[in-house]
């Protein structure tokens, strides 16, 4: 808690990208660990004649038949990492079986370690049970405010490091007129112990989801695994979805986006798959779409959206951290709906006739968010695509200088009308660390009369009240609102968090969430701490909070004016319909949000991506009803 307020200062990567970053990240350096540590076991037991030493240790090779072709970029590749066992402090000597070989000994686990392994690991219905009574308690402590909420269930996994939620995709995919919701699991591991990842599918009924236990995967309609191959070991299948008819057959397809493969190779080049429904409750590999650029992380970001006007969604692709004709650019590519894709099977490339853009400077992050939308009445069909880590340069030619004004970030806002994309405007932050495109959203909240983008600024600095102190917020993060009917740059409605790197904003959605014909706007804090001193009990709980749109949705500041009962302002919970709680620490509950309709039902499903409700940092999902 003492250096991460410094830590943050000096960088927004070390609060965002530390532990997910695809080289050299936590759990990338876990992942190679992993890797190599299998070769050294077999040079410890067999010796190094059938090895490949090098002074890398992440070219070390043994007995490995494959040989698989490994990239050099230069030294600054070199890695190291840790590989996280279950807490068995109580252990001693006496678990461990010791056998004489040769001369030396072989180290096995007894049976009682066995035991307190599985013992560490847990009984999820019993993890499930505890955290059932915990909420009931949490229930009885809380003060009654009308609009605080728990979840009515928490979803979870056995699977460790899952990262359940990382990404939803919802669409009626088996035509009875409710709503239901991939759900992607880039971290999940397979019966051969490695991150191959799943995606899976939850029905939705008349009556919501069809949900019969707790656990994700015991729960699943459908289970569509990661690759099995070295290529998809670990490549973070699951890290984003949408769901479209690619090849217009009439059935609708899911693309799952696995940004890290080709790690095996140090390559990251990325791919996407198209799964096609086979069946209501089978779906098998229709296709899949590479990018042939190392380090391109195809597929980061993806969405949906009818950008040729031919009345079928196009499949839009970010990948923040390609290349893009410099060094972590990023890019943004359109694979259109097309019948040639029928019952294909061959790699698709994104080819130069399909639109394509990149971003503007050397790490830029270009396609880190993305949304689109096509308003009721309206010809044209929106995209926008965020670029969070632009700087604002002090050089005319833009090379690096300590003047630069660092991850100021800003918005591409485009349009199409036919078959041709065109660039609207750009709406740039102005201060250094702002995010400013961290996420983006389309939506109506006031009604058929303003087409409104909003764009979160997860990095932004405010200023207000802690009791009658005037207090400054360093990167809370705030949300605006731009009225895109009109030519203004200057945002209708702001949105501002009440904590310190709370990253507000670090999920926005418009949904009808009450069904009365008005967009809500669901904003997620997944940073925020509950106590307000930041410095007593737990961190990173999370929060996600709901606004209804109407004739009085706010403009202006809305998080302002809070009144004298109010110890913190700006009070973005006063103002909110729903404030919706997990009571977790570290959970970074509000980190992903679906909103699934059924005939009788909204459910909202919000992702706490570090829980360990059912497993170390396994994720967890929380269940809310409407």
């Amino acid at each position: 808690k003492k250096y991460f307020p410094i830590s943050a200062k000096g960088s927004t990567f070390l609060v965002d990208d530390l532990y997910s970053y695809f080289l050299g990240g936590i759990e990338d350096m876990a992942v190679w660990t992993q890797r190599i540590w299998r070769h050294f076991t077999f040079a410890m037991e067999n010796g190094q004649s059938k090895c490949h030493m090098d002074f890398n240790p992440l070219f070390i090779r043994c007995n490995d038949t494959s040989k698989p072709m490994l990239w050099r970029k230069n030294t600054a590749v070199l890695k190291n990492g840790f590989y996280i066992q279950p807490n068995l402090s109580s252990s001693s000597l006496s678990d461990v079986d010791v056998e004489k070989s040769g001369k030396g000994v072989v180290l096995k686990p007894g049976k009682m370690l066995k035991r307190k392994i599985q013992l560490a690991l847990g009984d999820v219905e019993a993890n499930h049970l505890v955290t059932k009574h915990k909420l009931q308690y949490m229930r009885k402590l809380r003060v009654n405010a009308d609009n605080y909420m728990l979840p009515s269930a928490i979803l979870t996994t056995e699977s460790s490091y899952a990262r359940l939620g990382s990404a939803y995709a919802v669409a009626d995919l088996n035509s009875d007129g409710n709503d239901d919701v991939v759900i992607g699991l880039p971290g999940f591991y397979s019966t051969s112990n490695q991150k191959n990842g799943m995606v899976v599918i939850l029905f939705g009924t008349d009556n919501g989801l069809n949900i019969s236990t707790l656990d994700i995967v015991r729960a699943a309609d459908v289970k569509i695994p990661g690759p099995e191959d070295q290529h998809g070991a670990h490549s973070q299948f699951g890290s984003s979805l949408a769901i479209l008819d690619i090849d217009k057959d009439g059935r609708l397809d899911i693309a799952v986006g696995s940004p890290s493969f080709g790690s095996v190779n140090l390559t990251y080049t990325g791919k996407v798959f198209i799964y096609s429904p086979v069946s209501e409750k089978q779906y098998s590999l229709l296709s899949s779409i590479g990018c042939k650029d190392v380090y391109c992380n195809l597929g980061t970001t993806l969405a949906t959206g009818d950008l040729n006007s031919d009345l079928y969604n196009d499949l839009i692709i970010g990948s923040s951290f390609a290349p893009g004709q410099g060094e972590q650019r990023g890019t943004v590519g359109v694979i259109y709906a097309d019948t040639k894709y029928a019952g294909k099977m061959s790699l698709i490339t994104l080819s130069s006739s399909d639109f394509y853009m990149q971003g503007s400077q050397n790490y830029s992050w270009f396609g880190s968010s993305l949304a689109v939308k096509k308003f009721s009445g309206k010809n044209e069909t929106y995209l926008a695509v965020g670029e969070p880590s632009y700087r604002k340069c002090a050089r005319s030619d833009c090379a690096f200088d300590p003047r630069d004004i660092q991850t100021v970030g800003q918005v591409y806002l485009l349009s199409t009308n036919g078959s041709t994309v065109q660039l609207n405007q750009k709406i740039q932050g102005v201060e250094k660390f702002q995010l400013f495109g961290a996420q983006v959203a389309f939506g109506r909240p006031f009604g058929q009369s303003a087409d409104i983008l909003a764009i979160a600024a997860t990095g932004q600095n405010v200023t207000g009240h802690v009791f009658i102190i005037s207090a400054k917020f360093e990167q809370v993060g705030s949300v605006f609102l731009y009225n895109i009917s009109s030519s203004s740059q200057n945002p209708i409605t702001v949105f501002n968090g009440d904590r310190r790197f709370a990253r507000f904003g670090g999920h926005i959605k418009f949904s009808d969430v009450n069904r009365d014909g008005f967009d809500d706007l669901i904003i997620g804090a997944p940073l925020r701490t509950d106590d307000i001193t930041e410095e007593l009990t737990g961190a990173d709980q999370g929060r996600v909070y709901i606004y209804l749109g109407g004739p009085n949705f706010p403009k202006g500041n809305a998080t302002s004016n809070c009144g004298v009962t109010e110890p913190v302002e700006p009070c973005p919970g006063k103002q909110a319909w729903r404030e919706l709680h997990f009571e977790e620490d570290y959970a970074r509950f509000g980190s992903e949000v679906a909103v699934v309709y059924c005939k009788n039902k909204v459910t909202v499903l919000v992702t706490a991506e570090h829980s360990s409700n059912g497993a170390r940092l396994s994720g967890a999902i929380g269940v809310f009803e409407f």
